[in-house]
């Protein structure tokens, strides 16, 4: 897999991410809080953290040396990003 390929993938994968985010903010502060489909969007994050950490390890193989520590960075600002949304605190305070 070529590198604007992979980048490509990966750009698309984080808008997934960051859609399901909202549709769990979303529900969350909705009155009447569903917990199946907040579990069910769970699940549907973690496989998408499965699959960028997949395509992250692609990009940092085919990336110019140069430019790996700021393509780690990059990854570890979005996964902080990510981690720090309310389904998460939620999870962490009971839910999972």
């Amino acid at each position: 897999m070529d590198i604007e390929k992979s980048l490509r993938k990966r750009n698309t994968i984080r808008t997934l991410v960051m859609n399901i985010v909202q549709e769990a903010e979303e529900l969350l502060n909705n009155s009447e809080l569903d917990i199946d489909l907040l579990e069910e969007l769970l699940v549907k994050l973690k496989q998408k953290e499965c699959q960028l950490k997949e395509i992250n390890d692609q990009v940092e193989k085919l990336i110019d040396v140069s430019s790996i520590e700021t393509e780690i960075l990059d990854s570890e600002e979005f996964n902080d990003k990510i981690s720090k949304g309310p389904g998460f605190r939620h999870q962490k305070n009971g839910w999972k």
